[in-house]
């Protein structure tokens, strides 16, 4: 049945209550819209709604130490295109702090920037994961492979780098290659230069323009 003219799209990932009706672009020319737990577009063309269907992204987190690969089926997929994509999640498992947040998977810079928040919706800090990203195309898998290295920013501007002490037992047991090693590296440093020249906030756009 439509609604308003939209069609419903099913795939075999899982799409949840969505806030708003945000228009999302996704890999190919159709324009979705997520309303309450499916995704719908304008067209009732089978054979569009079977493309779109396959376009949309189903995302995996891929962890190295220790070696886990998670579907995350409960990120709501807030917006996504072939540069960005914008999720809003609830943590997996239960934290002292962390309760729930947003996160930008910058699909060609290698970072994964992350808005951690309390269950009083109180900012914990900003958190960028050093990621690897392999799209399967076949099956419309993303997989975002964590390099290790990790850059904090909080609150207060502080700024920490965690787990290059990780990074280097992965690289003395050969759980990395020596190119995604140099590629850790190289994007941390740059991600680095990002922060300290002032210009961390045209990642942080992504989501506070969501926020508002």
């Amino acid at each position: 049945a439509s609604k308003g003219g939209l069609y419903p799209i099913y795939s075999e990932g899982k799409f949840t209550l969505s806030q708003n009706q945000l228009p999302i672009d996704i890999f190919c020319p159709v324009r979705y819209y997520q309303i309450n737990k499916y995704l719908w577009i304008l067209s009732k063309d089978p054979t569009i709604q079977k493309e779109a269907a396959m376009k949309v992204p189903i995302l995996y987190r891929k962890r190295l130490i220790p070696d886990e690969c998670i579907l995350l089926k409960d990120d709501i997929i807030i917006s996504c295109d072939e540069n960005v994509i914008l999720t809003k999640w609830n943590t997996l498992k239960p934290k002292k702090d962390l309760h729930h947040g947003y996160s930008c998977y910058l699909l060609n810079e290698g970072i994964k920037v992350s808005k951690f928040y309390r269950e009083d919706n109180s900012l914990i800090y900003w958190y960028c994961d050093i990621v690897d990203y392999q799209f399967n195309e076949d099956n419309s898998e993303l997989v975002a492979t964590d390099l290790l290295a990790d850059v904090l920013i909080y609150p207060d501007g502080f700024v920490k780098v965690l787990d290059l002490d990780e990074l280097a037992d992965a690289c003395k047991m050969g759980m990395i290659s020596g190119e995604l090693l140099q590629e850790s590296l190289r994007t941390t440093n740059k991600l680095l230069e990002t922060i300290y020249k002032g210009e961390f906030d045209k990642y942080m756009k992504y989501i506070n323009d969501v926020e508002d």
